[in-house]
Order: C-alpha cells, then structure tokens, then sequence
C-alpha cells in the first residue's frame, strides 16, 4: 500500500499545530508498518532565504527525514508578495457575504472563488502541474490531506486526488476551520463536495464529526464512513529543561509567587480574556503571566490597554515565538496553563501542558468537554465570564490538591491514548477498510 500525506510544513522548518500531527502520524505508520510506502508531499524548504538559491529549473526537491520520503516543492516568496493580497481581500470578502441572511450575488461570489482558485492554482511555484507530476509519478493509493477550505493547498491537492488520479482520499478534519468557516455559503458547498467524495473522514473529538455530518445532510450530501481518533503527540520531541534554565527564567520574571501560562495572545483564543480577570484579582502573592506565540498589532494594541488596569502585584511578559527547549521550560515551571479559546476542536496545547503535568483551564464548549472533561481532566469556564475564570484560576493556584490530580489525570489520558503507534494503528485500520 502507498500512502501519500500533504503537509504545508516539514521538518527540519518549524512545524505546528496540524502539520504536526499529520506527520508524527506518518512516522507512526512507518514504525508500526514496513510493509506500507510513506512519503509526504509538502510546499517548503529547510530555510526561506533557500528560496533564491534554488536554480529556476528546479520543480521539487525530494530528501529523507526521519526516515520519511519527502517532496518539498518550493515558492516563489516575490510572487506570494503580489498574489497575497488579492486572496486575502477575496477571503475577507466572502466571510463578509457569509454573514448575509440570503445568498449574495453569484456573479460576485463566483468572481472572488475565481480569484482564490487562481492563487492555489499559481502561488508561485506550486502549480498543479507540478503537484500532478509528483503525483503520477508516486500513484498514491491512498491520499491522506487535513481540514481542507478554499483558501489552502490541502483543497487543492484533494481536488487533484479525485479528479486526476485512481487514489482514495482520506480526510482529517482536525484543526478549527470547520468552526470558524461553518456560515460560509457557497465556499462551504464547494468544500463539502470534496469530503462527500471522500473515500473515509477522520475527525478528532466525536462533536467535530457531528459538525461534518450534520452540514454533509442539510445538502443532501452523502456522508462517508466517519472516525473519531485523536491525533497524535510525539512526547519524544519534548524536551527535559536543566534546573538551571528554569531559575534563570524565574528570575527573569521577577520571582513570582505564581506563575500562569497562556498562549497566542489573541481575543479568540480567550489569552486576553485572562489578563482581564486578573485585573480584578486581589491578592499579596506577585502572579506572573505568560504567554507566548503569535499576536497582532490589534491585539498587542488590546494588551497596553488592559495592562492599564491591571494590579501591581500581577505582572505580564509577552514573550513571542520562543523555541521548543524554552517552551518545554515555561510549562515546567508553570503552575497552571490556561487557553479558553474559542475556536480549537481539540488543542495541542493541553497536551503539553498535561505532559509536564500542569493542569490546565479551558472553555465550555462540546470541543473541550470531550477532551478535556469538566473537573476531570482540568476546569471548563465561560471566556466571556471573566468572574467565573478568575475564580477558576484562583481555586488551581490555592488548591494543590485538586491541581496535581486535574494533572496527573490529563497525563495519564495523553500517555495512553495519544501515542503516535496506537494512533498510527487506528489510522491502519482506516486505510486498509477502504482498499480492499
């Protein structure tokens, strides 16, 4: 059996969230099965400066890592300059039409779909001949791609597995776009036309299947054999930090006596939400918050505001992208995570966190209910209720008991169902029902 997975990033480049987890999944195929052929197709290369080093005549480039054969077609960073803004003002556009009450116009919405087929199709050098080539060459079959929408490459590439070649298509509908683009209209139909076709659809908790399901059936679309299975974590990449680099972060922060971990400093993954509550926060202990990844001028903007208000014994350190042995030691030294967010359908974040055995708090949704379990695996709250998460973050930092069992009970539920050979098994037995 030949398998082919698409994926946006491979290492050794910085890989996160679903790309991640796309290829922790193809290495534990690859360690539970030598009798299947794995390679990966992806759009980057090791460095972006590589990119003006590459002769023109080059179309690909393919190399080993981790023992996985890997595609890498590289991109033209000046044509993505030129192409980006008009597929970024197409999307803005149809998410405004999307929140209409009755269909726009469909000269209007057929002209901005055009606009965004193009930039998939010709973003610089990852065009579908290319991709097709690659393909033919491979004769996949089996095509393995996640949370396709009309805005990325893995749309794309389904297209091209159902259109162009004899393939199944697997889908992993894991990561938050089908939360985020549910309104959309006819971008929505298009989307949902590909996961009809799909030969199997993958999900991580059992409400994102019923999300898929429930939009496949108002179309009167058929629903292919739907599998709830979590996505994979590779503890082995996560790091041990040295004693001596959690004291020399601690003293960076200024000693505190608590110290309260978010990340991606944004409104809709609830990180603000946190900086709020703890305005009102009235205790003698010096409470630190971090957070780290990304943020907008919007949101950084946001942040000044808050911190206007915010008490002095209660400090804030944005700390952008950091790496994976700094990150490793922020959770360790942490004495809880939280991430209310409103737009993850699993989040990887948790995991981490549970890991270095931190409890976490998350938001109430069916999403986290699943994963994370009220009062078993960590707290769920309301993000927009900053009371009710000051008083859940209150009672983790006072409470140390319910702390290390909240803990230790999400360290036991990653240990045992989210090891990449156990998913990599599950992920077989998908394969090998639609091949027969």
């Amino acid at each position: 059996m030949k398998i082919t997975y698409f994926i946006a990033v491979t290492p050794p480049g910085r890989v996160y969230g679903a790309e991640r987890h796309h290829f922790t999944l193809a290495k534990g195929i690859s360690m539970v099965r030598d009798d299947v052929d794995i390679n990966v197709l992806s759009y980057n290369v090791e460095k972006a400066e590589d990119i003006w080093r590459l002769p023109f005549k080059i179309k690909y480039l393919s190399t080993y890592v981790d023992g996985l054969e890997i595609h890498k077609v590289p991109f033209n960073n000046l044509f993505i300059w030129v192409s980006n803004p008009i597929a970024l003002a197409s999307q803005r556009m149809l998410l405004l039409l999307s929140r209409l009450e009755r269909e726009p116009h469909k000269g209007l919405e057929n002209a901005l779909l055009k606009l965004s087929d193009y930039y998939l199709t010709n973003t610089g050098w990852v065009r579908t001949p290319v991709i097709s080539e690659l393909l033919e060459r491979v004769k996949p079959d089996i095509v393995h791609v996640y949370s396709p929408h009309l805005f990325n490459m893995p749309y794309k590439m389904a297209k091209l597995s159902l259109e162009s070649l004899n393939s199944k298509l697997v889908v992993w509908t894991i990561y938050h776009h089908y939360v985020r683009y549910e309104r959309l209209l006819m971008t929505r139909s298009r989307v949902l036309e590909i996961l009809s076709r799909a030969s199997a659809l993958i999900s991580s908790t059992k409400k994102e299947a019923e999300v898929i399901r429930n939009l496949l059936r108002r179309k009167r679309l058929k629903v292919p054999s739907q599998h709830v299975i979590p996505p994979p974590i590779d503890f082995s990449t996560f790091y041990s930090p040295h004693p001596e680099v959690l004291e020399s972060i601690r003293e960076r922060l200024g000693n505190p006596d608590r110290i309260v971990l978010t990340m991606t400093l944004s409104e809709e993954k609830g990180a603000l939400a946190i900086i709020r509550a703890l305005s009102r926060v009235k205790s003698d202990e010096k409470i630190a918050v971090i957070s780290f990844g990304r943020a907008s001028r919007k949101d950084l903007k946001s942040l000044n505001r808050i911190l206007k208000n915010v008490p002095s014994n209660v400090s804030v350190h944005y700390m952008g992208f950091v790496d994976e042995q700094t990150k490793s030691a922020l959770y360790a030294i942490s004495d809880i995570f939280v991430l209310p967010s409103r737009i993850d359908t699993f989040g990887l974040a948790y995991v981490e966190a549970w890991y270095y055995c931190v409890p976490v708090i998350g938001a109430r949704n069916p999403y986290m209910e699943e994963v994370i379990g009220n009062m078993n695996r960590g707290i769920l709250v309301d993000p927009k209720n900053y009371d009710e998460l000051r008083s859940a973050i209150l009672k983790l930092l006072e409470d140390k008991e319910l702390s290390k069992k909240l803990a230790e009970n999400g360290r036991k539920f990653a240990m045992e169902n989210l090891d990449p050979k156990t998913i990599a098994r599950r992920v077989m037995t998908v394969y090998e029902n639609i091949n027969r």
